[in-house]
């Protein structure tokens, strides 16, 4: 299936161990239209929660993904496939933490790895006892920022998602998403994408931080828009080994300096 950003979504077939599916987090329906609806959560407290039902509305953050700065370009509304916060690990998977950090490990050669005590924002499982569940279509969901892990010795170099189970749609600031029944709806002038993801390398310190911080412009994966005539693989092995970097311009997130 394609869509209006250039994204591409295929039918994949998992190749790993036993019970894999027990692993997954998160349902999908499809919809008439050919798109698939996701099944997500939005946590908060009390008060938040009956202001939401209220009003109809869900307001957007413009926090960056760490929830630490603001940004000021865009703003985004924060979704989870997690249908319960219980605990500090959960908190965790959601980039939060009740003492205000999560530690990450550098993935490197050394013979003593490096890491990184990274600030989130502070947390807590009795700020998130509401639930309300939402139906998101796939088209509006921004694109997770990346990890790129180096080869050591014989393991190879891999990628990873960051933040797996934090789904989040982009739109511009103080832009409000509105809810109909159990669906979330966006107008289409307030979305709001860019071109690219951060591409972290977790061989350093700078590089684990930077898909939270959102700040970062140099390490960072250009994202190449595809269609009908022209899909990912198509491309791949069209331009296999080539430079898809070098000149092109795009705009970044951009981070208050406070």
């Amino acid at each position: 299936m394609n869509y209006e950003d250039g994204a591409q979504l295929y039918r994949c077939t998992f190749d790993g161990p036993k019970r894999l599916a027990s692993l997954a987090t998160g349902l999908c329906r499809r919809t008439p239209d050919g798109d698939f609806a996701l099944r997500l959560y939005h946590h908060t407290n009390r008060a938040a929660a009956a202001n939401i039902r209220r009003t109809n509305e869900l307001w957007s953050s413009q926090w960056n993904l760490a929830g630490t700065r603001n940004l000021l370009n865009v703003a985004y509304g924060y979704f989870t496939p997690l249908t319960n916060i219980n605990n500090e690990q959960d908190l965790r998977r959601i980039a939060m933490s009740s003492d205000e950090f999560i530690n990450f490990q550098t993935t490197s050669s050394s013979t003593r790895e490096k890491v990184l005590s990274l600030k989130v924002y502070r947390g807590s499982t009795t700020d998130r006892v509401a639930t309300i569940g939402f139906d998101l279509q796939c088209a509006v969901v921004a694109p997770n920022h990346l990890y790129f892990h180096p080869n050591v010795g014989t393991n190879p170099a891999y990628y990873e998602v960051v933040g797996p189970e934090i789904v989040r749609v982009g739109v511009r600031p103080s832009a409000k998403l509105l809810i109909s029944g159990s669906n979330i709806e966006i107008e289409k002038a307030d979305l709001k994408r860019f071109e690219y993801v951060i591409l972290g390398d977790t061989g350093t310190l700078d590089g684990l931080a930077a898909p939270y911080n959102e700040e970062e412009t140099k390490e960072v994966a250009i994202l190449e828009k595809l269609n009908a005539r022209n899909d990912f693989f198509q491309f791949w092995w069209t331009n296999q080994n080539t430079d898809q970097v070098t000149g092109r311009s795009f705009e970044h997130r951009e981070i208050d300096s406070k």
